[in-house]
């Protein structure tokens, strides 16, 4: 990062500029060329603007307003977005590989076809984002909130997912193998034929969800609440069960 500074710093003349100049200066040529490439722009208010198809390459947008601008098919790639504001905004066919987003803000935001392989979205707020056909290939989800979205159709190969929360949230025929779920909440979840074989719910909260033919064998679900659930149709062979929670009283009999 330190080497891209120096690089940004010298290809555009601001060695002797302030911070806030240098800012300043950063948001008027991404408004007028649409590209600011390893550009500064950290706490900039960038809220409602149209940024269709930018180019902001590695540039530092951390705590930056973004709450409703058009992003769509914008290259945000190695880009910092850390505790930013993207509540509402339009990130459809965006590009956000490599990039960081903790405890970002993208409840709202409409995140279809957008690509985030490899992001951090630690702690990051996607309640009730739009994710069709979002890529999260590789992305680290851990403590970050999806309530109440879709995730149907979303690739989620190679995440993590611990402590995440999904409650509410429609999972089902999502493939989840072997992923780490420990201490997620899915309460109320709809997790119709998804396929979570060796996953770790350890600590999951799974109360009230909708289990209906949802594939868990040799999952561990020690510790996990499945009260208020129907197992009828759940496969749990091979399920660890240890101090879990089950609809009619506490299983030990995996411990």
């Amino acid at each position: 990062m330190k080497n891209y500074l120096l690089f940004f710093f010298l290809s555009h003349g601001l060695i002797n500029f302030s911070l806030a100049e240098i800012i300043e200066k950063n948001t008027l040529e991404l408004k007028t060329s649409n590209s600011c490439e390893l550009c500064i722009l950290n706490g900039v208010n960038l809220g409602g603007s149209d940024l269709n198809g930018a180019y902001l390459f590695g540039a530092d947008l951390s705590n930056a307003d973004l709450s409703s601008a058009d992003l769509s098919e914008a290259n945000l790639n190695e880009v910092d977005l850390t505790e930013a504001s993207l509540i509402g905004a339009n990130l459809s066919g965006a590009t956000v590989r490599r990039s960081y987003l903790l405890n970002t803000d993208l409840s709202g935001a409409d995140l279809s076809g957008a690509k985030f392989g490899e992001s951090d979205l630690n702690g990051a707020n996607l309640n009730g984002a739009n994710l069709k056909k979002t890529d999260f290939s590789g992305v680290n989800l851990s403590g970050a909130n999806l309530s109440s979205v879709s995730l149907k159709s979303v690739m989620l190969f190679n995440i993590i997912l611990p402590g995440v929360n999904l409650s509410g949230s429609d999972l089902s025929g999502a493939k989840l193998s072997g992923v780490n779920l420990s201490g997620a909440n899915l309460s109320g979840a709809i997790l119709k034929k998804t396929y979570l074989k060796n996953a770790n719910l350890s600590g999951a909260d799974l109360s009230g969800a909708d289990l209906k033919k949802t594939y868990l064998r040799g999952a561990n679900l020690s510790g996990a609440n499945l009260s208020g659930v129907s197992l009828k149709s759940t496969d749990l062979k091979g399920a660890t069960l240890c101090n879990t929670i089950m609809p009619s009283g506490i299983d030990n009999s995996g411990c």
